[in-house]
């Protein structure tokens, strides 16, 4: 067991730094006790840290990291399966490359947990995972392998399945709405499940809520759809991107439903991204509405996760929101908030040490722990 002593931690609902303690066990790497005032054990080690900062590691919830591999082209992209429109049984799991090297370029930057999914091709696409962007083998480097099933309407499902349905947008939404349909009529039906259909399997956590529907899309009709669609077969979505969200502004927060925000210093791409404004993540959380920011790696590198926070920050997000919105916000979305997101007693101590304001364009890890163990920086870097 060893304890942090710091003139500045942000602890959980701090509006700001604070001076505090972390009391870490080494052995199950999870924070025992934290808080302003601790009563220190004897004869532990105690770390000193004076003119840094102490967060929370850094969580993305939406990127392609080790599926889009760094360098590899064609031949490395495993982010979409345009072999069907209709592929829910596909699991990241199975496809990541752990070993890309923006993982550890991730990690440098005080990023250490990743939420991957598939990619928007495909209207169902697969599972994803939540993995930590340190540690040498893909077994340690798992959280959670149930973070939500990827699926995706507007232009994109439409425009990468040449000469097969869907071509429209009407084909998307009825495709979507029939594999639903079909799911469900399995699940009531086959309650033995002796002879297992895996497309229709991949299906059972959402119907129990265990896992949300994490839904790629833009337009305000689509949104529309989708929340009629969420509340007639009761179960969870989270939203990823939704520019044009702000008009259901009331009924996203009421109903506890996520937005996961799409970097907005980018070049629209598509008419469906016409929408992009970089106050429609301030407008939402202002709210109530439960906001993560994202790179979408490999769209923004996953490494200036940061500076994303920053920037949202300028625009009039308040500074503990911003960065709740790339540590404690994305943990819930995760559905890992029990176990890392925050400085807080049971999870594990996932902790950045930075050089100054974490919000600070500037801003530098001096250490990254994962698990409570030194994974980038020395000790004596800290004093």
């Amino acid at each position: 067991m060893f304890a942090i002593i710091a003139e500045k931690i942000v602890f959980p609902k701090s509006k700001y730094p604070q001076p505090g303690m972390i009391l870490i066990d080494e052995k199950s790497g999870k924070i025992v006790k934290s808080g302003s005032e601790l009563v220190i054990p004897d004869n532990i080690k105690i770390i000193h840290i004076k003119n840094y900062t102490i967060t929370s590691g850094l969580i993305d919830c939406h990127s392609h990291i080790g599926l889009s591999e760094t360098g590899r082209g064609d031949m490395g992209d495993d982010v979409n399966e345009l072999s069907s429109p209709i592929t829910p049984q596909m699991q990241v799991l199975d496809g990541v490359d752990y070993r890309d090297i923006y993982f550890y370029k991730a990690l440098k930057r005080g990023v250490t947990v990743v939420g991957i999914l598939p990619g928007p091709r495909n209207i169902f696409g697969g599972r994803g995972i939540a993995l930590y962007t340190g540690m040498d083998k893909l077994s340690k480097r798992l959280i959670s392998s149930r973070v939500g099933l990827k699926c995706a309407v507007g232009e994109i499902p439409q425009h990468f399945h040449e000469k097969k349905s869907p071509q429209t947008k009407m084909a998307t939404m009825a495709l979507f709405k029939q594999t639903i349909v079909d799911a469900k009529y399995y699940w009531k039906k086959n309650t033995d499940h002796k002879r297992k259909d895996l497309l229709q399997e991949a299906f059972i956590p959402v119907f129990e809520q265990k896992i949300p529907l994490r839904i790629h899309v833009y337009r305000q009709h689509e949104i529309e759809w989708l929340l009629h669609l969420a509340r007639e077969f009761q179960i969870k979505i989270v939203l990823e991107h939704a520019y044009e969200a702000l008009e259901f502004v009331d009924e996203l927060a009421s109903q506890n439903i996520p937005v996961v925000c799409n970097p907005y210093f980018i070049s629209p791409s598509r008419k469906e991204q016409m929408g992009i404004c970089p106050e429609y993540p301030i407008k939402l959380a202002n709210k109530g509405v439960l906001v993560a920011l994202t790179t979408n790696h490999p769209e923004i590198p996953v490494s200036s996760l940061i500076q994303i926070a920053g920037l949202a920050n300028h625009y009039g997000l308040p500074w503990h929101q911003a960065l709740e919105s790339i540590t404690f916000n994305p943990a819930k979305i995760l559905g890992i908030e029990h176990l890392t997101g925050s400085i807080q007693e049971g999870k594990f101590a996932d902790l950045v040490v930075w050089d100054r304001d974490p919000l600070d364009w500037k801003v530098h890890p001096v250490a990254v722990f994962l698990k409570g163990a030194l994974a980038l920086g020395k000790e004596t870097d800290l004093i």
